[in-house]
């Protein structure tokens, strides 16, 4: 009986207790939805008006003293209505402007983020956009470097470059300012020279320091090293050289800045080398008088390849004495100075008959180049070659570096390209500059000839020989801009051009003349990009 009422107490019990959950449950839910329906109306849910703020540029480069102005681009979620906006522009941790576009001109040379800060002060949201900002020196830019003769002189002149890209559709404005005889403005009491010859951008091993420029004149007692900032006299050639004396009858025709070591070649074809003691000085150390050999002869640099686009701790020599190509190492400062074979399997060799690294046979080297390769582990190099039947080729092989037992250029790729119907545009080559583009999406190799420019598409195999005639011939060519697109041509006239070597120009798509200039800059012999930085050069 005991055992009967304590069963039927705690049945009685559980079920009291799931009824009053069961009514604590109804009140909740109930409290719930009252809570819901009481809430509508007290809040206002339209959809936030999204902001994206982007720049014509990634990178912006303006002198010092000069004025900056940048246009931002906005991006909206929904309307693209700016009346209820508020801007605010930052750099160095200090507002600098609270207008929509900017206008500033800035007193220090400095590098930093530039920041602008958008406000919906109807919503009380913040957006924002970023973009890196350089105030340089006053004509511390990317441009045009030219070389020439005037009135008996040799002058020095600059070009600067400004882009301005689209972000939308992907399309880049060029405009340029041109100094005349800008050496003479920065060093009026110091004559350059009288003969001029070539002009070289280089740069240290200092991701910091931007570019100087070598001056290269057939009198050695007139060569100079140039600040591609100010373009002020750095040291004269000759002060490189121990007691300041140049060895024999040296006559220099082209002077490479490498990591640890630098070459300068005269006319005969000697090599003079200095290692340099402290790499991250665009001079230090001195040359040796006595030139580079190789086997125990004399190597001949008249082949010297000064590719200042990528550094793959070596160069490459065509050897015109013994109809080979060689490697000179900048591995380290132990192994700089090197000279090396190019390590190439047989299996390379697809095509039978054509031209060896190691022995070219009887065909005439007129050009070598580099190109891209296969990017960072690779480099690529080209080579204009004839044969006796006056037939021209392309020579195209692949390199990569290697230490084992000491530092190695080793062969990855050899090919050997027709390029049918070049006899017919070229009838001496002695009068003629060759230059192969270096850029993925430029795989161009040019050919000035007169006043007429040729181009061969070594991918599709099109020759264009009428793409672009000038009205006066061509002198000098360069074509080391970023990416390649831009070839700066010099003229005989003194004439200053840039043409457009995109792929919407090559193919007709888009005008070619992209900039010509208003000075005669005399009897141009030379023109060089200046870069200011080796991209991957100095790491």
């Amino acid at each position: 009986m005991v055992i009967l009422w304590k069963f039927l107490f705690i049945n009685c019990f559980i079920w009291n207790l799931m009824k009053m959950i069961n009514i604590l449950w109804v009140i909740v839910v109930g409290l719930l939805l009252t809570g819901c329906y009481g809430d509508e109306g007290n809040y206002d849910y339209r959809t936030m008006n999204g902001i994206t703020v982007d720049f014509n540029q990634s990178f912006y480069s303006v002198p010092i003293e000069t004025e900056l102005e940048i246009s931002p681009i906005f991006r909206f979620a929904m309307d693209s209505v700016e009346d209820h906006l508020a801007y605010e522009w930052s750099f160095l941790e200090k507002v600098i402007s609270t207008d929509r576009n900017l206008k500033y001109v800035f007193d220090t040379l400095v590098s930093d983020v530039l920041y602008l800060k958008v406000t919906d002060r109807t919503s009380g949201v913040s957006y924002f956009g970023k973009t890196n900002l350089e105030i340089t020196a006053e004509y511390g830019q990317n441009g045009w470097v030219i070389l020439s003769e005037k009135e008996g002189k040799s002058s020095l002149s600059f070009v600067r470059e400004y882009t301005d890209r689209d972000p939308i559709s992907g399309v880049t404005a060029y405009t340029y300012e041109e100094f005349p005889d800008v050496w003479k403005k920065m060093n009026p009491d110091v004559e350059l020279g009288k003969s001029p010859l070539r002009v070289v951008e280089h740069f240290c091993a200092n991701q910091n320091a931007l570019s100087a420029l070598w001056v290269i004149q057939r009198d050695p007692e007139d060569c100079v090293d140039v600040s591609g900032q100010s373009f002020k006299k750095d040291i004269a050639l000759k002060e490189a050289f121990y007691n300041q004396v140049f060895p024999g009858d040296f006559r220099p025709i082209e002077i490479m800045e490498m990591k640890n070591i630098s070459l300068a070649v005269s006319q005969d074809g000697s090599i003079y080398t200095r290692k340099k003691t402290i790499p991250a000085l665009f001079n230090s150390g001195f040359y040796l008088d006595i030139p580079m050999d190789y086997e125990g002869k004399k190597l001949n640099g008249k082949g010297l390849l000064n590719n200042r686009v990528k550094q793959m701790m070596f160069t490459v020599l065509y050897d015109y004495d013994q109809h080979r190509f060689l490697a000179i190492s900048d591995y380290n400062m132990t192994e700089a100075g090197k000279v090396m074979p190019i390590n190439v399997s047989e299996n390379l060799y697809k095509t039978p008959g054509m031209a060896r690294l190691d022995n070219t046979g009887d065909m005439e080297v007129l050009h070598i180049g580099a190109w891209y390769g296969n990017g960072s582990i690779e480099q690529g190099y080209q080579a204009l070659m004839r044969s006796p039947e006056n037939v021209y080729y392309l020579y195209r092989f692949t390199l990569s570096s290697f230490m084992l037992f000491g530092p190695m250029a080793v062969a990855s790729s050899v090919e050997q390209q027709e390029v049918k119907g070049l006899e017919n545009c070229i009838e001496d080559p002695s009068s003629c500059l060759f230059r192969t583009l270096y850029a993925r999406n430029t795989p161009y190799f040019i050919i000035a000839n007169g006043n007429r420019l040729t181009l061969f598409d070594w991918k599709s195999g099109v020759l264009q020989t009428d793409y672009y005639t000038f009205e006066a011939n061509i002198s000098a060519i360069d074509t080391e801009s970023f990416g390649n697109e831009c070839v700066g041509i010099g003229l005989a006239n003194g004439s200053f051009c840039v043409i457009d070597f995109s792929r919407d120009a090559v193919n007709a798509l888009k005008t070619r003349l992209i900039y010509k200039s208003e000075n005669d800059f005399g009897n141009i012999v030379d023109v060089c990009y200046k870069k200011q930085r080796g991209a991957d050069w100095t790491f």
